[in-house]
């Protein structure tokens, strides 16, 4: 989501703060929601995901914790390797 918003700031920094800003508010409504989005398991053991304004919202849950572990467009080719961790 960095890169997402550094781009965006070239063109708009307002536009870029509001994009960012937009996507934790949608985090903060799954968390609160309990929502729990499509299981992504084919990218990682317990990975979810919900689509948001063209973007992915990759994410686990831990005991009360949603744990974001990437936001990516949502036409970009998406591989494994986006999400190996020590634990994968």
């Amino acid at each position: 989501m960095v890169d997402d918003h550094d781009y965006i700031a070239l063109s708009s920094p307002l536009a870029a703060s509001r994009f960012a800003l937009s996507i934790f508010a949608k985090v903060r409504s799954l968390a609160e929601l309990g929502l729990t989005g499509v299981s992504r398991s084919e990218f990682g053991e317990g990975l979810r995901s919900i689509a948001y304004r063209e973007r992915i919202i990759f994410f686990r849950i831990r005991g009360n914790e949603l744990v974001v572990v990437r936001v990516l467009h949502g036409h970009q080719e998406i591989s494994p390797d986006y999400f190996k961790t020590d634990e994968n």
